[in-house]
């Protein structure tokens, strides 16, 4: 059995008829549809129009949730809003400061930036490799 199977499986069992289920398997589908060497990112944006109208924004947050801290599925990070530099993707230990201080430090110059939590904005993260690797059932 392959590991994104396992996770649905172990979604259905736990959560068994909640919508969100249903989103989860969705996001995983997609994920490991993509080339196994590439990581897939996702913003809340796709994963409205993967879930499509059938599903509320309450249910795709729960899905997010499931995957991201239960089953480790997708990884969370964060992408800071430049004015001049546009988006600047942040490095884990930049990320785990702005978490920890709720202050954003610009990554290339260093200082804190103003109002910097209205321009940082979470996407997620999926590893088609590791989802696709084969487990014990």
């Amino acid at each position: 059995m392959r590991r994104f199977e396992a996770i649905e499986h172990a979604i259905a069992n736990k959560w068994g008829s909640d919508p969100a289920v249903g989103v989860c398997r969705v996001i995983l589908e997609y994920a490991v549809s993509k080339p196994a060497e590439e990581s897939v990112m996702l913003t809340f944006g796709d994963f409205k129009k993967l879930a499509g109208a059938d599903y509320e924004q309450e249910e795709l947050q729960r899905a997010i949730a499931i995957l991201v801290s239960r089953y480790h599925a997708l990884e969370m990070r964060l992408v800071f809003i430049d004015d001049d530099e546009g988006p600047i993707y942040l490095e884990p230990d930049e990320q785990q400061d702005f978490i920890d201080t709720g202050k954003l430090t610009h990554p290339h110059r260093g200082v804190v930036v103003e109002g910097g939590e209205n321009r940082t904005f979470p996407y997620y993260v999926a590893k088609p490799q590791t989802l696709l690797e084969e487990v014990a059932a």
